[in-house]
């Protein structure tokens, strides 16, 4: 076990937890508990404001497997420290997900894709969406103009030819009481239709540019490159998350059911736990429940509010995990001796050199 792994993360203190004598009360159910209550999710009697709140940015339900023994899972860290974010259901119960589509499963498989390329195939379908949207509203607009434009032609076409016919009517009709010559009648019409074919030529052209410069500006703002595209356009394209808490041997039972089937997959950029619990034949890329959920926070952070530098919000969700390392390690000589260390193998290599 490494001497301190967690030195850089944000963490509230601890010491309260050391100078703690023997095992308190559980304030709704009554059972002594240590630290917390891993039935009811609660900090135990005279320590409720001492432990650290986090507050996420989406909710996660986490499925437990039956088997999965609840004092030694750390699912119970993220429900005390989050429990406005965080709800635990005890597989075979599942909630019900109406909308698919803000859902997804935290889970490694064949169709597992990482934080980055779902923001990235995200960004295309909203960007694609956004302009088919422009092109639709824009083409409405434009058929509303040239309606507008021909509807003042024929206004236009017909008061001009109330003006050239005027021109051929007899004495009685002219002001100065003559007769307007066969050859002015026809200069005054030849006028009237070339100043009418004029206008609708002029108006036509003036439609119909307008119309393909508007394209060409359709265009040239639809040429974004894709970090413009996540700085400006993509939000994270789920608020719900779930997550599965058994051993890894017991995942295939959860993540085979059909109610979890269609859910789109995330996993996790390559990481090392620190986990003291040993699974037999498991690489040290296999984290516990609640370093699944910190740093798929991380990952969070980093795709869709990398322009805030992590400030450390999420460490917290680590305030019991890095207690009990803590311990564990002072307890057994610096864990050398653990099987979680000494027969966890990664590309086949021992890491009891950590």
């Amino acid at each position: 076990m490494e001497s301190d792994p967690f030195v850089d993360l944000k963490i509230d203190s601890q010491a309260f937890l050391d100078e703690m004598d023997g095992r308190m009360s559980c304030p709704k159910c009554g059972k002594s508990r240590k630290y917390y209550c891993y039935t009811c999710y609660v900090p135990v009697l005279g320590i409720e404001d001492k432990i650290p709140k986090v507050k996420l940015p989406f909710k996660i339900d986490i499925i437990k497997h039956p088997s999965e023994c609840d004092g030694k899972s750390t699912s119970g860290h993220a429900r005390v420290i989050a429990p406005d974010d965080v709800t635990i259901y005890t597989y075979p119960c599942i909630p019900d997900y109406p909308d698919q589509e803000r859902v997804v499963l935290l889970f490694p498989g064949a169709e597992s894709i990482n934080m980055a390329a779902l923001a990235e195939k995200y960004s295309r379908c909203v960007h694609n969406n956004k302009q088919e949207d422009k092109k639709d509203q824009h083409n409405n607009i434009s058929e509303e103009k040239t309606d507008v434009v021909y509807a003042s032609l024929e206004k236009v076409s017909s008061d001009v030819g109330q003006t050239c016919t005027g021109a051929h009517k007899d004495i009685s009709s002219s002001p100065e009481g003559k007769l307007v010559s066969e050859d002015d009648a026809k200069q005054t019409s030849e006028g009237c239709d070339r100043m009418t074919h004029g206008n609708t030529e002029i108006t036509q052209k003036t439609g119909v540019k307008r119309k393909h410069l508007s394209d060409e500006e359709e265009v040239k703002r639809s040429k974004l490159t894709m970090e413009d595209t996540k700085r400006l356009e993509v939000k994270p394209p789920f608020d719900r998350v779930i997550i599965i808490d058994s051993t890894w041997n017991q995942t295939k039972r959860i993540s085979s059911d059909e109610r979890l089937k269609g859910l789109a997959c995330i996993e996790l950029k390559t990481r090392h736990s620190n986990f003291w619990r040993h699974q037999k034949d498991i690489p040290s890329t296999y984290l516990s429940t609640i370093e699944a959920i910190y740093y798929f926070l991380r990952d969070y952070h980093d795709v869709f509010v990398a322009r805030d530098e992590y400030d450390g919000r999420y460490d917290n969700l680590l305030f019991f995990f890095t207690f009990m390392y803590s311990k564990i390690r002072n307890m057994y000589n610096g864990g050398k001796n653990l099987k979680a260390y000494t027969q966890r193998k990664d590309n086949g290599k021992s890491e009891s050199k950590e």
